[in-house]
């Protein structure tokens, strides 16, 4: 795993899907590892203007097809520096779900429990839809499915909530694979 920071000074940045495909082709020529099996993971300042974000989309997952093989990416933006917090609601883990973090920084916490939620659904949604494989008949992902469904995961002794995913036979879950499969 390795991981590069870039920090554009200019609040209210416009970016778009292009220039996220740019920025990773040039960090794979310069400081990235050019890895044909990895996913990619861009986190964006909420303080940028991204098309969309985050009223109609909260993440995505795709991939950048280059001449010598796929490049999988997820791109999720950091809720935390919204210039406009309350455009973010569809992608906040709603009030009436809020009272499962019982830490006593819930109110800093939100925002990277929600970013740390739209990274887990992204990630599943690339390994599990990777050239449009495992999805619903309408193309719903896992992770679609189960949206505004949440639950409390401890992650090294902090309690994280996240958004639950798809399991057939089972439904909206954060619970592992039952040992019978």
């Amino acid at each position: 795993i390795r991981s590069v920071m870039t920090y554009p000074t200019t609040r209210g940045l416009t970016i778009t899907d292009q220039s996220i495909r740019s920025l990773l082709l040039n960090l794979m020529k310069t400081q990235l590892p050019t890895d044909p099996i990895g996913i990619y993971n861009v986190i964006f300042r909420g303080d940028f203007r991204f098309d969309g974000w985050p009223r109609s989309w909260c993440g995505y997952h795709t991939t950048l097809y280059t001449s010598t093989f796929p490049i999988n990416y997820i791109v999720v933006g950091d809720f935390s520096t919204l210039l406009d917090p309350a455009t973010a609601t569809a992608c906040m883990i709603p009030p009436q779900q809020q009272s499962l973090l019982t830490n006593s920084i819930k109110d800093k916490t939100l925002s990277v429990d929600s970013l740390a939620s739209n990274l887990v659904v992204q990630l599943a949604g690339t390994l599990t839809n990777y050239m449009g494989a495992w999805t619903f008949l309408d193309d719903t992902e896992i992770g679609t499915a189960c949206r505004g469904q949440y639950g409390p995961v401890s992650i090294g002794g902090r309690i994280f909530l996240l958004q639950k995913l798809w399991l057939p036979r089972v439904g909206c879950t954060l619970t592992k694979v039952p040992p019978k499969w």
